[in-house]
């Protein structure tokens, strides 16, 4: 099941805010609640201090003041009317001497005030009133009462005050979620149906200025994969164009020599020399071109071993040893004795080819190829010189690019060795550079450089 995150934020922005606007507002109706309690509670002792000091304190006789109340206000309506309010039934008073003796009072026969010689604040009537008691100087007992009714009632009334605002917000506030959500989200959808119109033909970058911070780096990362797509499939075209039209000439070339093996018995050793070459030349550009595909498609050794370099540019030269002695080219290889690396076998055997295959091809007929192993405090150097006819600044930054051929070589080569050369390097930290030769006036010197071998090499228990 598909998890949608509007839904969530929707559901739960809803629920969160809906829990804390009910446990806020209980907690306000509480808090409400002893605040009034607290108020009633002050207007009773208030009351008892003013009955306090109003009352006519007891003859000298000792007799008792037989005080009574209006009529009125004895039998209160229960309604509200002009003469007083409905509330005033439910409130009473008391007063006694010492003895007890009831000397004032409003209470009824439905709610009498019962006398205890205990000030301070207290319930009567299963706690359905409540009282406070005043002691003072003169001896007098006051009693004041309040029925709790009106408090229930006052807490009811608080209660719908404050519930119909909340019945109103909280749908408008669901319905602001909602909006602010689907708003919010927006910039995603509008990602969403960017990614989808691209395809093979279409990969421009989608628009990362109005997209917001939280999503700008996925769009950037979106973007920037985007373009190494649209680089990998141009690379692949090229790749097919450039390798149809190199394929073109060899085959050609082929064919043309295959018709000529129909002529005369003399021109067939001639013919068919050519075909081996074409061949040979064939097989070359095939791997080359097998090679490039490899490293283009993301395939990466990095499993290191200590190996003899020596022996492994030892094993390339007896591998060109046929068209190094029928071409009369003086090779050395330097210094004679073993030298241990930790590298990369695999892609350590291609580089070496590489640049060895470039050094063998275009020095001349009797020209001469060195090669020196160097070490360099961490680093390993592979230094391969030759007598060809060199390459000017411009051709020096040029070669590295695929098929390409600095006019003036007379090699049959197919341009991708030194890109293979420099894809190699980008993928394992190796370095590779091109230079003027010291064997001659003219000529080629490639150096590789393999950062931190020797060191790997020395911490070797192997080395």
């Amino acid at each position: 099941m598909k998890r949608s995150i509007a839904q969530y934020l929707i559901v739960g922005l809803t629920l969160a805010t809906t829990l804390l606007l009910g446990a806020g507002y209980l907690l306000s109706y509480m808090d409400i609640l002893h605040e009034t309690e607290e108020v009633y509670d002050a207007e009773l002792a208030q009351a008892a201090r003013v009955l306090e000091s109003l009352f006519i304190s007891q003859d000298e006789d000792d007799t008792a003041l037989n005080i009574h109340l209006p009529e009125q206000v004895a039998t209160q309506p229960t309604e509200r009317s002009d003469l007083g309010h409905r509330y005033e039934k439910k409130l009473a008073f008391q007063i006694w001497d010492n003895s007890g003796r009831p000397l004032l009072g409003n209470s009824s026969d439905s709610a009498p005030l019962s006398w205890a010689a205990k000030v301070g604040y207290g319930y009567e009537h299963e706690q359905r009133w409540r009282t406070f008691t005043l002691h003072s100087d003169s001896g007098l007992w006051i009693k004041v009462g309040q029925d709790m009714e009106i408090r229930e009632e006052i807490a009811e009334e608080i209660n719908k005050h404050n519930i119909q605002p909340l019945l109103l917000i909280v749908p408008l506030l669901w319905l602001m979620i909602w909006l602010i959500v689907r708003r919010g989200l927006r910039p995603l959808r509008q990602v969403s149906s960017e990614l989808y119109k691209r395809n093979a033909e279409y990969l421009d970058p989608i628009d990362i200025s109005s997209a917001p911070n939280e999503i700008a780096g996925v769009v950037y990362s979106i973007n920037r994969l985007m373009k190494a797509l649209e680089r990998s499939l141009q690379q692949q075209k090229r790749f097919t164009s450039n390798a149809a039209h190199e394929l073109r000439t060899p085959l050609a070339a082929i064919r043309i020599q295959a018709q000529n093996l129909l002529l005369t018995d003399t021109e067939n050793l001639v013919s068919q020399q050519q075909i081996i070459n074409g061949v040979d030349r064939l097989s070359h550009m095939v791997n080359q071109l097998l090679t490039l595909s490899r490293l283009e498609s993301g395939e990466r050794r990095d499993n290191f071993e200590l190996i003899d370099i020596h022996a492994g540019i030892h094993g390339l030269l007896q591998d060109q040893r046929r068209m190094i002695r029928n071409r009369k080219l003086d090779v050395s290889l330097l210094p004679a004795e073993p030298v241990h690396a930790r590298v990369t076998p695999d892609c350590i055997d291609i580089l070496l080819r590489n640049l060895l295959d470039n050094a063998l091809r275009y020095t001349p007929d009797g020209g001469r190829v060195q090669i020196e192993i160097d070490r360099q405090k961490a680093d390993l150097r592979v230094r391969i010189s030759d007598t060809g006819p060199g390459l000017d600044a411009e051709q020096k930054k040029r070669v590295f690019d695929r098929f390409y051929r600095a006019a003036g070589q007379g090699s049959d080569g197919c341009g991708i060795g030194l890109s293979i050369v420099q894809e190699i390097c980008e993928r394992t930290g190796y370095r590779v550079s091109l230079s003027d030769s010291q064997l001659g006036p003219h000529g080629l010197c490639a150096e590789l450089t393999c950062p931190g071998a020797m060191v790997a090499a020395k911490a070797s228990p192997d080395a």
